[in-house]
């Protein structure tokens, strides 16, 4: 007798990469070539540009020009709601994957619902020359009272569908961290987390959307704990 072919072929994972630009365009060559030139392709990439002056388009991806600015809680939802993956990938458009990131993450699709990378710390803030880089090994354990007390996860882990199906979408009333507090909610929601031999090289602007004011930090960051300090 026959084996049913479904039972004797492995489904790989499918991945559905989303870039999002605001005004980031000098920087987004180096983004899209970060995934072009993965070791394993993703499904598909999508770039969604939230009312750049000077958006740009890319051979092979699915490309997004929104003339109104909604901010990136929004626009990352926009390129969800596109996705056919299996897995999602957020990219922000002035951030690089390492050649490997996909690879290595995929590693892990069957350990955990949501799975980070270390980090690269390039291009300091400031106005003097860059300094030496940082690389910064991710903790190799996610849990509540780590992550209130700093956010350990970056935006750009791969996170399985069903986890923004049940979290998401982002909470655009913050007006930055809201990837911290994206996966706060998903540790409340119980889903895993697992490191991956990874990084993600993070771009360090003093014009970044994270180095707003002290006084809008504090804010935001009052804001988010209050909402699950008491589930820990």
């Amino acid at each position: 007798m026959l084996t049913p072919l479904s039972n004797t072929m492995e489904t790989k994972p499918t991945v559905s990469v989303i870039i999002t630009c605001r005004n980031l365009e000098a920087y987004l060559d180096e983004a899209v070539d970060s995934v072009k030139g993965q070791t394993v392709r993703p499904y598909e990439t999508i770039l969604v540009h939230d009312a750049c002056e000077h958006p740009k388009a890319y051979a092979g991806i699915t490309t997004v020009i929104r003339d109104r600015h909604l901010g990136v809680a929004a626009t990352r939802d926009e390129g969800v709601r596109l996705a056919k993956g299996d897995w999602l990938l957020f990219l922000d458009a002035d951030d690089v994957l390492a050649e490997n990131y996909l690879q290595e993450c995929l590693k892990h699709t069957d350990k955990a619902d949501i799975i980070y990378p270390n980090v690269l710390l390039w291009c300091y803030w400031g106005k003097e020359a860059p300094k030496q880089n940082v690389y910064r090994k991710a903790p190799t354990k996610i849990d509540k009272k780590l992550m209130l007390h700093h956010n350990e996860v970056l935006i750009s882990s791969l996170m399985k569908r069903d986890v923004y199906r049940k979290v998401g979408p982002f909470d655009a009333s913050l007006p930055i961290f809201e990837d911290w507090d994206y996966f706060l909610r998903a540790l409340m929601a119980g889903f895993s987390f697992k490191r991956a031999n990874t990084y993600l090289k993070y771009r360090q602007r003093s014009t970044s959307r994270n180095r707003q004011g002290e006084a809008v930090q504090r804010q935001a960051i009052a804001q988010i704990r209050s909402r699950y300090q008491g589930h820990v």
